[in-house]
């Protein structure tokens, strides 16, 4: 991993907040009367929008934007009073700040939720770059690429110059079609089966031995 731009994911790889995201899909299927896909947590891995699999199940799109709006209070107003650093995540950007090292994050959350998280963890404070769905010019999550493409595009460097740490299978194939290479730190949500990561760990703090 030494001499590559790290690059990270932010739910479940620095943030401790993947619960609260199925937490809050589960209260907003409950309150539309809807069943629970028992496959969301695999499907989610995979980086299929919650959009295109409520479209799957015919519901209009007023119902999908109220269904969303649901989520996403009940997301926000969780990170807003609970969100959590990940064990040693808060020192490996502290370090990496000091060895002055440009620390980005790609997230497939909203700046919404970015900035209730920032609310307690002051995330936006310690990164020079954060990539969300809602940055302008980026219309898809990952597994598409073009979060990562443009923060080595931003940063001045090549693809393979660059790292993608994250913890679901979409990240890993993100960095792969960006050309990136890619770290998947296997954790308790993680969902993946596909082609191998080109590093794996069970934790974040594993990447503290990779910093000077």
């Amino acid at each position: 991993m030494n001499g590559l731009l790290r690059i990270y994911d932010l739910d479940g790889t620095l943030t401790d907040s993947n619960e609260s995201h199925v937490r809050a899909t589960k209260l907003a299927f409950e309150e539309f009367a809807l069943p629970f896909p028992k496959d969301f947590g695999e499907l989610n891995g995979q980086g299929v929008r919650l959009r295109d699999l409520l479209k799957d199940m015919n519901l209009p799109q007023e119902d999908i934007d109220e269904f969303r709006r649901i989520r996403d209070t009940h997301h926000i107003e969780w990170l807003q009073e609970n969100a959590e650093w990940l064990e040693s995540a808060e020192e490996i950007l502290a370090r990496q700040r000091k060895a002055r090292e440009k620390i980005a994050i790609v997230t497939n959350s909203t700046d919404g939720f970015v900035d209730a998280a920032n609310v307690r963890l002051g995330v936006r404070n310690k990164t020079d770059l954060i990539i969300t769905t809602t940055t302008p010019g980026i219309e898809k999550g990952k597994p598409d690429p073009a979060g990562l493409l443009m923060v080595a595009r931003l940063f001045g460097v090549q693809p393979e110059q660059c790292l993608f740490i994250g913890d679901q299978g979409f990240d890993v194939m993100a960095a792969q079609r960006a050309k990136m290479k890619s770290c998947l730190v296997r954790g308790p949500h993680t969902h993946y089966s596909g082609e191998p990561a080109d590093y794996e760990i069970t934790h974040i703090s594993d990447v503290l031995k990779t910093i000077n």
